[in-house]
């Protein structure tokens, strides 16, 4: 019988992907998918595992130690359904986030008691792009007799049906206030659950509803601190680290269009004998190599840059799951009509598509990743340290201080590894050399930019802000070959290949002249791709052997 190291986040990994193997198939979790549920047994096999203490810290008896940990985890969830993965995240990490920052000792005790004996969190959050007024929130009013209640409703809130306690956050006069509700509170009269609202994308999760007609807020029920700074250092958490779990789902897309290649009679033994298909598999590979070297550079920046994660986390929201969703795009020319399917052996291609377009728009999405942004250029013009353990997956890290995560950012982020590299890499040959300059040229004039915004930015501010996430995506790959990869025994991620593939297309995207012949590249990215397909290992930095 296999023992697994479960004190180490990589061993708790292999246990997971030992435990759920082929017990949850794709066959099962499509079945389900076209049911609206859950994977049958996906959520036993979870329990078995102790999920749940992974979202507790460990001086309360759980597992949490470090944010990249946590990712590394949960990825192995989300490999297998994104459902089954992002319901435990959506609801109960980031409603604990709140408790373990700012709650009493009784408040984390008893929290913490929950989680570990199976109980269920949630979270109610506001509203923050109202189409009209504040209507699909909570409120703190008075009652008659001028002591606090609750009242108001939410229409979408994860896991409400079966929530034994929830985390929420109401408007008052002044701004927010944070609330943990327990079992008793539940079940007065006058609060009520809402039927379950339907999704197209995570079609599994159960998304409820919540209506407090009047609830009297009892005195031990409030969480210490301002709530919205609460909320938002809870939000620099979450973007970063619930579209670095996402990967995993990508991963799957990526595997699921290999199959189909190498499995399809019509390619003779070549299954990315095709120029077209092969740069295919070549870019979307190097897409989430790109997108989890942001992932792996903004998790870590929670513990080591704390104040300027900020930035950083919202470039991860905003640029992550794009790069999924257009690498998976990419692949349509190797999968052709299956592309659409929904069911069979290529279904979970058009299932990962679904899911991961609802981690690219849902809140803290799109628009508020770049509201956070552009406030902070003019402050991002200021070239800040970049420590190189921030490049390094698996080093070890402070704690987690959850106060120390600044609303706004003091500095820069990244930029300063772009200039190093761009120094670093100015005397070498075609194309690294070039690619290392046209992106410090493009710092230069983004620099600039943002040093002349105004409070009235309008669309150039935005612009300006898409750019700066491109920007803090290449810093983030550069730094991660820089200082980790090409020092270290995998053959593949020490070459160079990667890396200029990563960067052509990031210099493309911010619409740079420079377009470099890199098929060399594209032939070594691809043939990996196939390499760890027949391998059984993952399409992230760590390349893990997976199970089942």
């Amino acid at each position: 019988m296999v023992t697994w190291d479960l004190v180490s986040a990589a061993g708790r990994a292999a246990e997971l992907e030992h435990l759920l193997g082929d017990r949850l198939g794709p066959a099962a979790v499509l079945a389900a998918d076209e049911r609206y549920e859950l994977p049958c047994g996906g959520e036993a096999l979870l329990a078995e595992f102790g999920l749940a203490e992974e979202f507790v810290p460990v001086e309360l008896g759980g597992r949490l130690a470090g944010t990249d940990e946590l990712v590394q985890v949960l990825r192995a969830v989300f490999r297998r359904d994104f459902a089954l993965g992002y319901g435990p995240v959506a609801g109960s990490l980031t409603a604990a986030l709140a408790v373990w920052a700012h709650g009493t000792p009784t408040q984390r005790r008893e929290t913490a008691d929950l989680l570990l004996t199976g109980g269920r969190l949630t979270v109610v959050e506001p509203d923050f792009a109202p189409e009209d007024g504040h209507g699909d929130e909570l409120a703190v009013g008075e009652t008659e007799s001028g002591e606090p209640r609750l009242y108001g409703g939410k229409r979408s809130v994860p896991g409400i049906g079966r929530a034994d306690a929830l985390v929420a956050y109401a408007r008052t006069e002044d701004g927010l206030r944070a609330e943990l509700f327990g079992p008793r509170e539940l079940s007065r009269p006058g609060v009520r659950r809402l039927p379950r609202v339907l999704t197209e994308g995570n079609r599994g999760g159960e998304q409820g509803g919540l209506y407090v007609e009047s609830l009297p807020l009892p005195k031990d029920t409030g969480l210490g601190g301002d709530g919205l700074a609460l909320l938002l250092g809870a939000h620099q958490i979450t973007r970063a680290a619930v579209p670095a779990m996402a990967l995993g789902t990508a991963e799957t897309a990526l595997r699921t269009a290999l199959g189909y290649a190498v499995d399809s009679p019509a390619r003779n033994g070549q299954p990315l004998g095709d120029a077209r298909r092969r740069d295919a598999v070549a870019w979307a590979f190097a897409d989430l190599l790109a997108a989890d070297c942001l992932f792996t550079t903004a998790v870590r920046a929670l513990h080591l840059l704390p104040g300027r994660s900020s930035l950083l986390s919202a470039a991860a929201k905003y640029v992550g799951p794009q790069l999924m969703v257009d690498g998976l795009q990419d692949l349509s020319a190797v999968l052709g009509a299956e592309t659409f399917c929904t069911w069979g052996p290529y279904g979970m291609f058009g299932k990962a598509q679904r899911d991961l377009r609802l981690v690219h728009s849902t809140y803290p999405g799109t628009p508020c990743c770049l509201a956070t942004i552009v406030p902070q250029l003019p402050t991002a013009v200021v070239a800040g340290a970049v420590p190189e353990a921030l490049f390094r997956p698996g080093a070890p890290l402070p704690e987690l201080v959850f106060d120390a995560l600044a609303p706004a950012a003091d500095a820069d982020p990244l930029g300063g590894e772009i200039l190093a590299a761009a120094e670093e890499f100015a005397d070498r040959a075609e194309p690294l050399g070039p690619l290392a300059a046209a992106l410090a040229a493009e710092l230069a004039a983004l620099r600039e930019g943002a040093a002349e915004l105004g409070p009235d930015s309008g669309t150039r501010g935005y612009a300006l802000g898409e750019r700066f996430a491109l920007l803090q995506t290449a810093a983030a790959c550069l730094g991660v070959w820089r200082h980790w990869a090409r020092h270290g025994e995998d053959a593949f991620l020490a070459d160079p290949g990667w890396l200029l593939l990563v960067l052509a297309r990031l210099l493309g995207r911010l619409e740079h002249p420079v377009r470099p012949k890199l098929t060399e590249s594209a032939e070594l990215v691809a043939a990996e791709a196939l390499d760890r397909f027949h391998g059984v290992r993952s399409f992230d930095l760590r390349g893990i052997r997976l199970g089942g």
